[in-house]
């Protein structure tokens, strides 16, 4: 994925970046598919568990503009106790780079959310 911004009278700015993710149900089945709404459903089988990976890089630095790059793993889990709850949990180990606001660093987030879908 890409981005390029042209200005009147000044460089172009040019940013990029992209992700990959692969997923697996330890419990259960896989997931449906809404066409009206373009959403995953929930599965069917209650206590389904499914854990992902993915790895993201988004570098917003361009020749005369530096805006900082970020890199990070996640690891997940996602617990589907039935079609209307879902219980997530994420684990982020993030690289930034000199440029990024919080400075060149390294640092986990770990966090969980229970989602109720209507």
């Amino acid at each position: 994925m890409g981005m390029i911004i042209r200005r009147n009278n000044s460089p172009s700015y040019n940013a990029y970046g992209g992700y990959i993710e692969g997923g697996y149900f330890i419990l259960g089945n896989r997931l449906g598919y809404d066409r009206r709404d373009a959403l995953p459903l929930c599965p069917e089988n209650k206590n389904s568990l499914a854990i992902f990976v993915r790895v993201n890089h988004t570098n917003l630095n361009d020749s005369d503009l530096k805006c900082g790059a970020l890199t990070d793993l996640s690891a997940g889990m996602n617990y589907y106790l039935n079609k209307h709850i879902i219980f997530r949990l994420n684990y982020s180990h993030v690289k930034t780079d000199q440029y990024s606001a919080l400075g060149k660093a390294h640092y986990n987030v770990l966090q969980s959310r229970i989602q109720i879908k209507f």
